[in-house]
């Protein structure tokens, strides 16, 4: 087996801003899912029992994880920048 050369900067900045990108859209993905749910549940009265609440944190959820997302991605060009 061959020992593999080390990636540089730049591609390992590259695959963490993708697996941020990824893990962001799979994030709103189940939270819009909840959402639809409580909405669904709480508009029809189907009785099936969700939270409400999930209405309204939904929202804030998604607003702090593109804020994390933003932070992340700005860090992540200091480094490639820097190094």
């Amino acid at each position: 087996m061959m020992p593999q050369e080390p990636i540089s900067t730049r591609e390992f900045i590259a695959h963490q801003r993708n697996a941020t990108n990824v893990f962001m859209v799979l994030f709103a993905i189940i939270l819009a899912g909840f959402w639809v749910y409580g909405l669904a549940d709480y508009l029809l009265d189907l009785g099936w029992g969700s939270d409400p609440n999930v209405l309204w944190a939904a929202p804030a959820m998604l607003s702090c994880g593109l804020v994390v997302r933003f932070v992340s991605l700005k860090f992540f060009g200091f480094i490639e920048n820097n190094y």
